[in-house]
């Protein structure tokens, strides 16, 4: 038997081919694994890039909206902002990000904003063989960004778009309470600007955000027009309620009419800010047609610690004024607006109470709006006497107290934090208010990526 014996060269050979071999398949998983890792950097670079530009778009759409919401000025071509035609237009820029916003006021009520944001690209995905997300790509000034783009339609509503509004529980107490409305700037809803009975509509409609058990307490009222509050909220009613339309009253109908009472009131109550800051007047003394009033107000700014009227004691408006009180209100004279005069008064302390003669506005709603700042806590009417204007304190416990035998005693609209009526009330909403104002902020009602 023979016995071959193979040569060491052979060996030598065939270990050098496998590791030769070896060594291949390790380099193709070592390329593989770092092409692998690299696609993951890239990926995870591209992504962060991309997400980071919604928050610059998100500034870009917080200050349009700031902007638009900016009562300290009277124009929109200021801060930066370029008017061209009806839109208006801004760039700002960060270390490695910018956005530009325009704001298209084509419809000043529902104005559109268009922002995009742009976000540099780090050079790890910079590159020109880079084709994940180019079509989002875009160079500036030699440089590559990633870019989006948002649409949002902001609107600007009626502070009163309905007649009688909480935010908390509205209780009605008493007999002879009713709810109705007209429109003081319509013809067929009223008589000279002003409430007219056999002109009445069925839109004195009460509401409340609460969602609360008997957040509404209707008792023996009588209304014309719709309940509304919050998700779950419920209305409790007396056995001489009514509560519809019209036609549910005249035809001597009881009790709720189906479909006027609903539990999706959602709305939020922004809160009043000082009409000014410096710059305001004194209120002085002044006499109109023989008569003496301690104080008169003509055009301007106005502001005062407090506001005090005694029995006897009267404050006349004349212009188009604007009166901050930074205390407390205690009427027991009486304010009056005079042809052509109309009034804004802002309170900032805690009570306010008007009685007397009231309010004595001949005129319409809006020539009297009464805004209470965050701190206004507390609003009373105990006049018997009729009021017309309108009523924003988001924060304030309303009470309506006394009332007679008039057909006339509250019109305009009101909006607090809760509202109690005692006794003979006759409430009118003027629907005036919801079309001309005043008006709330801008809020956005949709948002759409592009």
């Amino acid at each position: 038997m023979k016995i071959r014996a193979h040569s060491r060269a052979n060996r030598a050979g065939s270990i050098l081919m496998v590791t030769v071999w070896l060594s291949f398949i390790i380099g193709i998983a070592l390329v593989a694994c770092l092409s692998l890792v690299n696609s993951q950097s890239q990926s995870v670079a591209r992504s962060q890039v991309w997400n980071t530009c919604i928050p610059v778009v998100e500034a870009g759409i917080e200050e349009a909206m700031a902007h638009l919401n900016n009562r300290l000025e009277t124009s929109y071509g200021v801060n930066g902002w370029v008017p061209a035609g009806t839109t208006l237009n801004r760039e700002r820029y960060f270390a490695d990000s910018f956005y530009a916003v325009q704001i298209a006021m084509a419809d000043p009520f529902q104005p559109t904003i268009v922002c995009t944001g742009y976000v540099r690209m780090p050079s790890l995905v910079a590159g020109p063989r880079q084709s994940m997300l180019a079509a989002a790509a875009v160079s500036v000034g030699g440089l590559q960004y990633i870019s989006r783009a948002v649409r949002v339609v902001a609107k600007k509503e009626a502070i009163f778009a309905k007649g009688m509004v909480a935010r908390d529980h509205i209780q009605m107490n008493g007999n002879n309470i009713d709810t109705d409305s007209f429109n003081s700037g319509d013809p067929n809803y009223s008589t000279d600007g002003i409430y007219d009975p056999a002109k009445a509509s069925d839109h004195g409609d009460v509401a409340t955000t609460s969602g609360l058990t008997n957040s509404i307490g209707i008792g023996n009222a009588n209304i014309l027009g719709r309940l509304s509050t919050g998700p779950d909220g419920t209305v409790t009613i007396g056995p001489n309620g009514v509560v519809g339309s019209m036609a549910w009253h005249t035809g001597g109908n009881s009790g709720i009419e189906p479909g006027w009472a609903r539990d999706d009131m959602n709305i939020s109550f922004s809160d009043v800010k000082p009409p000014f800051n410096g710059g305001a007047f004194a209120p002085i003394s002044g006499t109109v047609t023989g008569v003496v009033y301690k104080y008169l107000l003509a055009d301007g700014n106005y502001e005062m610690s407090t506001l005090n009227l005694k029995n006897g004691e009267f404050l006349a408006v004349i212009g188009n004024a604007t009166l901050l009180v930074d205390g407390d209100v205690d009427v027991r004279g009486g304010i009056d607006i005079l042809p052509g005069g109309s009034l804004n008064l802002y309170v900032a302390g805690s009570s306010t109470s008007i009685g007397g003669k009231g309010v004595n506005n001949t005129g319409q709603a809006t020539n009297f709006v009464y805004f209470g700042l965050p701190g206004n806590t507390s609003l009373s009417l105990p006049s018997n006497g009729d009021f017309t204007g309108a009523i924003y304190a988001p924060g304030a416990d309303f009470a309506l107290s006394g009332g007679g035998s008039a057909p006339l005693s509250f019109s305009g609209a009101c909006v607090t934090r809760t509202i109690s009526i005692n006794g003979h009330y006759k409430f009118h909403y003027d629907e005036a208010l919801g079309a001309y104002g005043p008006w709330q902020d801008y809020v956005i009602i949709s948002w759409v990526e592009l």
